[in-house]
């Protein structure tokens, strides 16, 4: 989990792990899985879990370099 250093833009946020799969074009667990293993990005407010969409898509695109 990160803290947000920088305020979250209203128009680039994704709340909750649905929005996350619909994104990503995968299925629920996927979305999950992806989280878990720490190559999402993401912040959580109480129980709310925020992604940034741009910060998302950044790490798939590093991950695919990397990885």
């Amino acid at each position: 989990m990160r803290t947000s250093e920088k305020p979250l833009q209203k128009g680039n946020t994704l709340k909750g792990m649905k929005a996350l799969a619909e994104l990503l074009g995968c299925s629920l667990p996927t979305a999950h899985k992806l989280k878990a293993s720490g190559k999402i990005p993401y912040y959580q407010h109480n129980r709310l879990i925020i992604f940034d969409r741009a910060e998302v898509l950044k790490a798939l695109e590093m991950g695919g370099q990397n990885g």
